[in-house]
């Protein structure tokens, strides 16, 4: 009797099996470096709106008024002069990396609360994905207060990320080209209770 003895290499399923699982196994990597990467571009956008808020009250604190479009420009290439364009999601922004509106009553002059948003709201400035990573700083003259659409809260439905600022807001384009977020300004004493066209607000400025 013959004894069929198995040679020692593998076979063409677990070959394929380990091909397989080594294919799952490096997309599952993949994704997961992906998010780490997006979610620190996320958390250095955020941080460099918040600088560029404190450059903003620290002109304020100088001069008693808060810096117009251009000023606020210089100021902060003045301040961040290697990184002032950078785009925390890869690259450098073309243009000024500061846009944004000086005097946001041209929306509505008509004394009724401004929500700048989308929708029924004021839409604001457009953007695209080449704006990404962009600052948006819009001004009151009056230093009163307004409201700011944030899709990173909620995704900004209705008041759900709706946040209300004083005398200015700066947010950030999203990592998709979505507006705003971010957001970020002058506190004003919120109302828990606070109303703005829309329902109750809950996204809360604490600075």
């Amino acid at each position: 009797m013959r004894h069929h003895t198995r040679s020692g290499g593998f076979t063409l399923i677990e070959v394929s099996l380990a091909l397989v699982i080594g294919i799952i196994v490096l997309g599952g990597a993949i994704t997961l470096y992906n998010q780490v990467k997006v979610s620190a571009a996320n958390g250095e956008a955020k941080s460099r709106a918040l600088a560029l808020a404190a450059l903003v009250e620290e002109h304020a604190s100088r001069s008693t008024n808060y810096p117009g479009l251009d000023e606020l420009n210089a100021l902060w290439k003045a301040r961040r002069p290697d990184d002032a364009n950078k785009n925390p999601w890869g690259g450098e922004l073309s243009g000024e990396p500061v846009d944004g509106e000086d005097d946001i009553t041209q929306y509505d002059n008509s004394g009724s609360p401004i929500v700048i948003g989308d929708g029924e709201k004021v839409p604001g400035p457009a953007v695209t994905l080449a704006d990404r990573g962009r600052f948006y700083y819009f001004r009151h003259p009056r230093n009163a207060a307004f409201w700011l659409d944030d899709f990173s809260l909620a995704g900004a439905d209705e008041a759900s990320g709706t946040v209300r600022v004083q005398g200015y807001g700066i947010a950030y384009v999203g990592p998709k080209g979505e507006k705003w977020y971010g957001v970020t300004g002058k506190a004003n004493a919120l109302d828990p209770d606070a109303q703005y066209p829309g329902g109750p607000i809950r996204g809360k400025i604490t600075n």
